[in-house]
């Protein structure tokens, strides 16, 4: 792996990962190596760490290494310095590791801290592959059933609703002819669906506030108030007495 030339190191790096997901054995030093290539402006870096980043998270052990690094923000990152324009086997590879991280169920604030959830609904929006599209909802599919409100709500904030419904309108997920596709797809839809109705009550908004805990979120935009303005008047405009301490507070 400290080898100078680029062939070696991927080769070398790939093997270290391959033994690293089938027996016992410290994955920090390979962690590190592929966290020191990331960084890189250079596509000619980071991509001789790519094979063996997509190698190590494929076992419980290389994700949980990763995921201490604060690998997520690195792959983030990369996505946003590739843009949508770049290599749909680059940004493929990357959304991979992404996905297989996301099987690792419980480290929301990851996600959220590094912007995922926009940056993915911006490469599917974009997305001309099938393979990017596919891998994109299976990572999206992970995320939401975290089951993490900020997650969710950022999810909604960002139009992932709009961007399911053009996708299941225009035939895309079945032209696939991918049951896995499919079936990850229309879970998507049921847990956004589930929970778009649970996060968007005028019961949570009212929770909200009353909690002094404010968030952006669905709640949060035109469509609400036109569907909900109506249940300010209860109480004799109680809730808004109290909207009314925040905007006056000190804080």
């Amino acid at each position: 792996i400290g080898f100078s030339d680029n062939y070696v190191q991927k080769s070398a790096s790939v093997g270290f990962a391959t033994l690293l997901s089938v027996c016992e054995g410290n994955a920090m030093a390979l962690v590190s190596w592929i966290n020191s290539k990331l960084p890189s402006t250079s596509a000619d870096v980071w991509e001789v760490a790519l094979p063996a980043l997509g190698q190590v998270t494929r076992s419980a052990q290389g994700r949980g290494a990763l995921m201490r690094t604060g690998i997520v923000g690195s792959i983030v990152g990369i996505l946003r310095r590739v843009t949508v324009g770049g290599k749909a086997q680059h940004i493929y590879e990357l959304v991979f590791a992404l996905w297989t991280l996301s099987l690792n169920e419980g480290d929301a604030q990851a996600y959220l801290a590094a912007g995922t959830v926009p940056t993915l609904l911006e490469f599917l929006a974009a997305a001309s592959s099938k393979k990017v599209v596919r891998i994109i909802v299976f990572t999206l599919k992970n995320l939401a059933s975290f089951g993490n409100e900020n997650l969710l709500n950022e999810m909604f904030s960002s139009g992932i609703l709009r961007l399911v419904d053009n996708l299941a309108g225009s035939g895309a997920i079945k032209q696939m002819n991918d049951a896995e596709a499919d079936a990850d797809f229309r879970a998507l839809q049921e847990i956004l669906n589930k929970n778009y109705r649970e996060l968007s009550s005028f019961d949570r908004f009212r929770s909200e506030y009353e909690s002094g805990a404010l968030r952006w979120g669905i709640v949060h935009n035109e469509k609400f108030w036109r569907e909900n303005v109506k249940y300010l008047e209860k109480d004799d405009f109680q809730l808004l007495k109290h909207m009314l301490t925040f905007v006056t507070s000190s804080d």
